[in-house]
C-alpha cells in the first residue's frame, strides 16, 4: 500500500503521531506511578521523587505540545487541496453533529 501523503501534509501527518504516542507515553506514565503508590504506601514516600518530578515535568510540555500539533494539523488538513480529505472532515463534524442532536 502505497503513503498518499507528501510534503507538508505528511510531515503533519507523522508530528501528530509522534505527539499522540507522547501523550500516550506520559499518561501511562501516571497511571502506572499511580497505581503503584496506591497498592503500596510505602511508595508514598521520597522512593518515588524522581518519577514524580519528571512527570510533573513532562505533562505540560507534552500535553500543550501535543494541543498545538493537533491544531497545526488540523490547519494542514483544512488548507489542503486534497478534496477527499476536507470533505472528510467536514463529513465527521456533521455526522457528530446529526447525532448530538438526534440523542437529546
Amino acid at each position: 500500500m502505497r503513503y498518499a501523503l507528501a510534503g507538508q501534509d505528511a510531515k503533519a501527518h507523522r508530528h501528530v503521531r509522534l505527539a499522540s504516542v507522547a501523550a500516550l507515553v506520559v499518561f501511562g506514565g501516571w497511571a502506572l506511578l499511580l497505581s503503584i503508590m496506591l497498592k503500596n504506601f510505602a511508595y508514598l514516600s521520597s522512593k518515588t521523587d524522581l518519577w514524580l518530578r519528571l512527570l510533573q515535568f513532562l505533562s505540560p510540555i507534552v500535553f500543550f505540545g501535543a494541543a498545538i500539533v493537533g491544531v497545526w494539523n488540523a490547519w494542514i488538513v483544512v488548507r489542503s487541496k486534497r478534496k477527499v480529505v476536507r470533505e472528510g472532515l467536514g463529513g465527521g463534524a456533521g455526522t457528530r453533529s446529526w447525532l448530538s442532536c438526534g440523542l437529546r
